[in-house]
């Protein structure tokens, strides 16, 4: 079990354990000699934080809360598959709640006595009921499918593949599976949560569960060769990317389908844009084409197709202004008669495809 710890105070960059994204600045959560952004600081299963910061470590490396952690991986009575607190007995590697570890025989209960396993029902008996074991037919010449080795004995035969018995267990916990708490994935078995935890890391490009390692971006899962630009599947450099309606994108493709120069310095503008008069600016360079300083919203006009501040507007010969209000008028009629047409051109286009 384990308890959030208060965070130190970081000055370089450290990386989210839960998206592999970097934390810059603000708060971070460190747990388990890792570290998280406080959103992503949540149980692995239920996607909730912690109760009380109070979180159990599985032995898939992951940190689910104390609910969950019970529900998926504490051990289970043989008899009635509740989890199994308090006084328990162990038998064989199985776990048997005192009041359940009886003879299914005569009903002794048989804590502290003598007691017998049935190999083929798991089930208890005392030595004097025990059934007597049932002759196996031995197949001849079969190889396990998990670990290449010759049967003898007792096997099991799973979707047209020979198994041994020990090998029949979820291949992420390795738990046995009781009745048909089986699910095959990629040539591989797991019990019904491990299952669901899988589903529920479906890859955005695929849609397939993501076996192994995963990465977490644009608030989606991707297979790691899976998560490359949309337009040349090329892989990022150190998560280096861009997004734009949900999808990922090198900086190349980025600029070239969304981006915009700016009309000062000509470098494409990946982030802070400033639209005015058909331009892009970098919100750092829209300033004031006399004096120089920044500009701010609704302090700014327009004087030869530039951005000028008030001030230096108002300094203009009064007949310079005159002429350059009556051109923006102009513009701004022939803009709103240019959106006219294409709004009535998509109209007729789209009625053209209804008929």
């Amino acid at each position: 079990m384990g308890n959030m710890q208060d965070a130190p105070d970081l000055t370089d960059t450290i990386e989210c354990a839960k998206c592999l994204e970097k934390v810059i600045g603000g708060p971070v959560v460190q747990a388990m000699g890792k570290s998280y952004h406080p959103e992503h600081f949540v149980c692995e299963y239920c996607s909730q934080p912690f109760p009380g910061g109070r979180f159990m470590k599985a032995s898939d490396d992951n940190l689910y809360c104390e609910q969950d952690f019970a529900e998926l991986f504490a051990k289970r009575c043989q008899v009635c598959n509740e989890i199994a607190k308090g006084k328990v007995v162990n038998a064989d590697g199985l776990t048997f709640h005192p009041e359940h570890f009886i003879c299914v025989g005569c009903g002794t209960n048989l804590v502290g006595k003598r007691y017998k396993i049935h190999p083929q029902t798991q089930q208890i008996y005392c030595p004097t009921c025990m059934p007597a074991e049932k002759k196996v037919v031995r197949p001849e010449n079969h190889i396990c499918a998990q670990c290449a080795k010759p049967i003898v004995g007792p096997y099991l035969l799973i979707k047209g593949q020979f198994l041994h018995p020990r090998h029949y267990r979820c291949h992420e916990c390795g738990t046995e599976f009781k009745g048909g708490d089986c699910h095959e994935f990629e040539g591989d078995f797991y019990c019904t949560p491990h299952y669901e935890i899988l589903l529920l890391k479906k890859c955005a490009r695929c849609g397939k569960p993501c076996k192994g390692r995963s990465v977490t971006a644009i608030g989606k899962v991707w297979h790691p060769d899976h998560f490359t630009c949309h337009i040349c599947s090329v892989p990022f450099v150190e998560s280096h990317y861009y997004e734009n309606d949900g999808l990922p994108y090198c900086e190349t493709h980025y600029v070239q389908l969304f981006g915009n120069n700016c009309a000062h310095c000509k470098e494409p503008i990946l982030k802070n844009v400033v639209k005015f008069l058909d331009k892009a600016y970098h919100s750092e360079h829209f300033f004031c084409t006399t004096c120089q300083k920044p500009l701010k919203n609704g302090q700014f006009t327009a004087w030869d197709s530039k951005p000028i501040c008030q001030a230096c507007y108002k300094k203009l010969p009064p007949k310079l202004r005159k002429q350059v209000e009556t051109r923006m008028k102009e513009e701004k009629k022939a803009q709103i008669k240019r959106l006219k047409e294409h709004k009535q051109q998509q109209q007729e286009s789209d009625d053209g495809k209804n008929k």
